[in-house]
């Protein structure tokens, strides 16, 4: 979570104060994680003192871990705003007394925010008749007098869904689930709020990642409103790479797009067309501001007139009329009247044989790269390019295999957009250098490259601080 925004997402703004909150996962979900920052950011941002009660970490290796986080539990201790409480007992004699040791401790420091790492253990020594009267000890009397929101932390073993046979859920005020979920080799860190007395609950099912502490992750916008649009500023190239128009998923490619190379976006259905469009927007954009040549094969539904529209927010009309070629298939012979359609608007016939098609793409590509002396970037929409192709798919995977031939040839970087519910696209992934899948889980994005090096997933959301849409991607780890 960013202390500078201690309610980021809501989180903490669904934790009522003076509530008891379980916290339950499977080990290592996530959940003293979560706890540490509840503690740290209620000191940090509320001056709220914390106390952490531990029957697994001692002082040191606690205060070691969190600051690995950057989080600084030794200076809030010397500051009276923490105090940690470590339990090594296994007996339920000694357990007895931790638990007097902890209440003293508990009436002594008087915090606002309470962390039990874990409950489960103390069912574990003491078992269920004696963890009730325990939990009732201090949730039904004790803290009627010294109110404090508490978060008890709760093990579910893997295999079992439950955490402490219903002791924890009767006491509990809320309760909150982190698991770990397997989307397609990948995993998901996902966050249920499964109860919370007295409130009610928007959006019950949130992301997260572990990524330099506890972060819910944001519902993305894909492309929002810009109140001062600005032109696009280049991305400085590697090397062997283009840009892609965003730093973060440069550093994901390794730098960026290859040189000569062809990549395919295979998208689920339901991902919204605005966020394609970002992955492609940006490229366009980043090579457009330094003049090269962008030769685009619109998705079905995609006018020249649209596109012009949208990219010319971020780059001059004048740039975008001289090295932006459009390819539309027209069903009049009248719509190919040079003195009616745009400069960057290219056309055949639609029932021009598709040779004339491949002829013209080609030739197209190679014109801007005569124009210009610079590399082209093609974008290519699989679901529009299987449609011309209808019925001769084996003369598309040919005309592919020599698109992804002419990149290596000339140097130039082909995206390609698809849905994987799209016959074209499966086979296609065999030829070509690079496959990255974005999937949509709930209202959220995610992205992962597949090929040529498989990755984990990233939460994909737009970043417009400097008056222009570029990719935000963060780690799901």
């Amino acid at each position: 979570m960013n202390r500078d925004e201690p309610n980021v997402d809501g989180l903490w703004g669904a934790l009522p104060k003076g509530r008891v909150i379980l916290v339950e996962g499977n080990p290592g979900s996530g959940k003293t994680i979560l706890s540490t920052q509840f503690l740290y950011d209620g000191a940090m941002d509320h001056r709220e003192k914390g106390m952490y009660v531990s029957f697994f970490e001692d002082a040191d290796k606690f205060k070691r871990n969190a600051s690995s986080l950057g989080l600084d539990f030794r200076l809030l201790e010397r500051k009276k705003f923490f105090k940690i409480i470590h339990c090594t007992t296994m007996t339920s004699k000694g357990m007895k007394d931790s638990i007097r040791d902890i209440m003293q401790a508990i009436f002594d420091f008087r915090p606002q925010r309470l962390v039990f790492d874990s409950i489960s253990s103390v069912l574990q020594v003491m078992g269920h008749d004696e963890t009730r009267a325990f939990l009732q000890t201090i949730f039904q009397s004790f803290m009627k007098r010294y109110p404090m929101t508490t978060l008890l932390v709760g093990e579910i073993p893997f295999g079992d869904g439950h955490t402490v046979d219903g002791i924890s859920e009767f006491f509990a005020d809320g309760i909150i689930r982190l698991e770990r979920s397997h989307q397609l080799g990948s995993h998901l860190r996902t966050l249920a709020i499964l109860k919370m007395r007295g409130m009610r609950i928007s959006d019950p099912l949130r992301f997260f990642t572990l990524e330099g502490g506890f972060h819910l992750i944001k519902r993305p916008i894909p492309i929002p409103k810009i109140s001062k649009p600005e032109l696009w500023k280049p991305v400085k190239d590697s090397e062997s790479s283009f840009s892609a128009g965003s730093k973060d998923l440069d550093s994901l490619l390794g730098g960026g797009y290859p040189k000569g190379q062809y990549a395919v976006l295979e998208t689920d259905p339901n991902v919204p067309i605005e966020m394609i469009r970002l992955f492609q927007f940006q490229l366009a954009w980043n090579f457009l501001s330094q003049e090269r040549g962008v030769l685009i094969l619109p998705t079905l539904g995609a006018t020249s007139t649209e596109l012009k529209n949208l990219m010319t927010k971020h780059i001059p009309v004048e740039t975008f009329e001289r090295y932006v070629r459009i390819f539309e298939r027209v069903r009049s012979i009248s719509r190919l009247n040079m003195g009616q359609q745009p400069p960057y608007v290219i056309s055949t016939k639609h029932d021009n044989p598709i040779e004339n098609t491949e002829e013209l793409l080609n030739q197209t590509c190679l014109d801007l790269i005569r124009e210009t002396g610079k590399p082209v970037a093609r974008l290519i929409g699989f679901p529009a390019l299987e449609n011309i192709y209808a019925g001769r798919q084996e003369m598309l995977y040919t005309f592919i295999g020599e698109a992804v031939a002419q990149n290596k040839l000339e140097g130039n970087f082909s995206l390609a957009v698809s849905r994987s519910d799209v016959e074209l696209t499966q086979r296609v992934l065999n030829i070509v250098d690079w496959h990255l899948r974005l999937i949509e889980r709930n209202g959220y994005e995610f992205l992962r490259v597949v090929k040529p090096i498989p990755t984990e997933f990233f939460a994909v959301d737009t970043d417009v601080a400097d008056g222009t849409p570029k990719l935000k991607l963060t780690p799901m780890v």
